[in-house]
């Protein structure tokens, strides 16, 4: 079957990677996936936090903060909010099992 026809109206806008076949780096265990960059002084001191032991250094999938990151007090006033209302907790790296958390995440830029 013709993927743009197995899709639901709302989906046709998703992004093709999404349907691409596996690359290599998929399929690797995710300490050798990744290259993660941890967050430098001034990121951290926007919120930015990670656990190293919950990343790897030397592959070919580049994580990291951004140089730029927003540092407006309407960041932490979110996380706050979101933990307040919802009871998830916040916390500092989501990469370690427990997705359903609150966390300033970085980026990903795949090969």
């Amino acid at each position: 079957m013709e993927l743009a026809r197995s899709l639901e109206l709302h989906e046709k806008g998703l992004h093709p990677f999404l349907f691409l076949s596996p690359q290599p780096w998929l399929t690797k265990d995710p300490f050798q996936s990744e290259t993660f960059s941890p967050p430098n002084s001034e990121q951290a001191a926007k919120g930015a936090q990670s656990i190293p032991s919950y990343h790897g250094f030397s592959g070919p999938v580049q994580v990291t903060y951004p140089n730029a990151m927003y540092g407006g007090p309407q960041q932490p006033a979110f996380i706050d909010t979101i933990v307040k209302l919802t009871g998830i907790n916040r916390y500092k790296d989501l990469n370690g099992g427990t997705p359903n958390c609150v966390s300033i995440t970085p980026l990903v830029c795949f090969p």
